[in-house]
C-alpha cells in the first residue's frame, strides 16, 4: 500500500556528514520530495528545535528523529513501494547488521584517514578537503573567518570527539594501509554472495550507507579510503547501486571542491 506522506520533509545535516549523506540518498531512492538544509557546525541554529546538536535530523511535518538508521526505517514505513529493509525479519536483521558494519569500517576508515598523524601530509590533505566541503555551506560565517580557520582544520578534526569515536571503531594501532586492505577484503566478501552488502537479492539501506561514503570520498578525492577505484569489485557494486539512483546528484550535496575563492 502506498503510504506517501503529504507532510513537508526536511533533512538537516552537515555537508560532510556520512550519516546525513546516507539519509539523503535514502530519500532520493524513495523518490521523496524533500528540502535539504546544511547545518552550521559551529552554531547548529538550524536544528534548535531538536534541543540537540546531532545530525542528521529528518523532520516530517511536526515529527523528527536523529539516528540515520531510524530515519531509514521511518522512510520504509512511509514509502514501502520501494523497499530497502528486506521482506522478512531475518533480512531486516541482516541489513541492520550490514549497516552497522559499514559504520564501523567504511565510515571509520574515512574519519581515520583525516586524523592519523602517522600519515602526515595525506592526513592533512584529507582534513583540508573536509574543510573545503563543509565551510562553503556555512553561509552565516564571514568569508575571512572561513579562510582563517582552514589551516587549523586538521587539529580541529583530531580533537573532535565524534571523529575520534568514529575512527576508533577500527584498530587504529594498525597502519592505515593495512586497515584499508582489511576493510576492502571485508567489503568484497560481503558483496560476493548476491552483489549486495547484506546478502539480500536487492539493494538495502546498508548499500545506500556505503554508497554515500564511497560517492563522497570519490567525488572529493579522499586518500586512503574506499572509493570507486579501490577494486574492480567495488566499481561493479557501485555501478549496480547507482542504477537505482539518479545519474547526477543534487549540487547541494556535492558543493564545488575546491570552492571558488578559497
Amino acid at each position: 500500500m502506498d503510504k506517501k506522506t503529504s507532510e513537508p520533509i526536511g533533512l538537516y545535516t552537515f555537508a560532510n556528514s556520512p550519516f546525513g549523506a546516507k539519509v539523503y540518498w535514502a530519500l532520493v531512492f524513495k523518490q521523496a520530495d524533500f528540502e535539504l538544509t546544511n547545518v552550521n557546525p559551529l552554531t547548529t541554529k538550524e536544528i534548535k528545535f531538536s534541543n540537540q546538536s546531532i545530525v542528521p535530523v529528518l523532520k516530517i511535518g511536526d515529527k523528527w528523529t536523529q539516528d540515520s538508521r531510524e530515519n531509514c526505517l521511518w522512510l520504509e514505513e512511509l514509502y514501502p513501494e520501494r523497499p530497502f529493509c528486506g521482506s522478512t525479519a531475518a533480512e531486516r536483521e541482516a541489513i541492520i547488521e550490514a549497516d552497522q558494519w559499514v559504520t564501523d569500517n567504511v565510515t571509520a576508515l574515512h574519519f581515520f584517514s583525516c586524523i592519523d598523524t602517522r600519515e602526515g601530509q595525506t592526513t592533512k590533505r584529507n582534513a583540508m578537503r573536509m574543510a573545503n566541503v563543509i565551510l562553503p555551506t556555512t553561509d552565516s560565517l564571514p568569508g575571512w573567518f572561513k579562510k582563517a580557520v582552514i589551516p587549523f582544520w586538521p587539529l580541529m578534526l583530531r580533537t573532535a570527539g565524534f571523529v575520534k569515536r568514529a575512527a576508533n571503531m577500527l584498530d587504529t594501532k594498525k597502519d592505515i594501509k593495512v586497515l584499508h586492505a582489511e576493510v576492502l577484503e571485508g567489503f568484497e566478501e560481503r558483496i560476493s554472495k548476491t552483489g549486495f552488502l547484506a546478502g539480500t537479492e536487492q539493494l538495502s539501506f546498508a548499500d545506500i550507507a556505503a554508497f554515500a561514503e564511497i560517492a563522497f570520498c570519490s567525488t572529493h578525492e579522499f586518500e586512503g579510503t574506499l572509493n570507486t577505484s579501490s577494486s574492480g569489485a567495488i566499481s561493479t557494486w557501485y555501478d549496480l547501486v547507482r542504477t537505482e539512483l539518479p545519474e547526477n546528484p543534487k549540487p547541494e550535496l556535492f558543493p564545488q571542491w575546491p570552492p571558488v575563492g578559497f
